[in-house]
């Protein structure tokens, strides 16, 4: 798997969804940050979270999130996202 990398100075918002489309693979998570989406295998948040709903343009209805902000973002080649 591809890892991926954000960090810098600012603060990063994301919001987490579970992957109801995932069919069978093993990223059960998606995650958004800005405009991107990033799948995920798991999750480890070292940082607050809260509730948080959203309206899906693709969708055409409100989807309920996990939220935060952390200042790095990465996950790793197993697929496991990191939150610090």
């Amino acid at each position: 798997m591809e890892q991926v990398r954000i960090s810098g100075d600012g603060n990063i918002h994301f919001r987490l969804r579970f992957n109801t489309r995932h069919a069978g693979t093993n990223l059960y998570w998606r995650v958004f940050i800005g405009d991107r989406e990033y799948l995920a295998s798991g999750i480890k948040c070292m940082v607050p979270t809260s509730s948080d709903a959203s309206f899906d343009e693709q969708a055409g209805e409100m989807k309920y999130n996990i939220a935060g902000v952390c200042r790095e973002f990465l996950i790793d080649e197993n697929g496991l996202a990191l939150f610090r």
